[in-house]
């Protein structure tokens, strides 16, 4: 618990000062989809899909999740919440990986699971 907290701040230090110090790649199934989070960007991508350079435009933390509000430059609105989940999978693999994602693009729900990069 501690970690994610240490995280959560580090998250939010390198939003309010521009650094590119917390990332995460995450991906999901049912649809099969990607999203790479970026120093307050994302790059979304799926079969049918592809949406770069999102800008997040909102981030807070709330019962101890960290929820992000993005808009592409087409309009395109992202709510993402991710949380620590040390045993998430994708259901397909036996990889598990540390973080549980939600998000909804325009009226779409999706979930999934992250990794922290750095």
């Amino acid at each position: 618990m501690t970690k994610f907290i240490f995280l959560l701040v580090i998250f939010f230090y390198s939003i309010a000062h521009s650094k590119e110090l917390v990332q995460f790649d995450c991906g999901g199934t049912e649809p099969n989809w990607g999203l790479k989070i970026r120093n307050q960007r994302i790059d979304y991508a799926a079969p049918d899909k592809e949406i770069p350079n999102i800008k997040v435009t909102e981030t807070k933390l709330k019962d101890k999740k960290i929820q992000l509000k993005a808009k592409s430059p087409t309009g395109n609105i992202f709510n993402l919440e991710i949380s620590e989940d040390r045993k998430c999978s994708d259901g397909m693999s036996e990889q598990s990986s540390t973080h549980l994602i939600k998000f909804s693009l325009d009226k779409e729900n999706f979930s999934g699971c992250c990794n922290l990069t750095k």
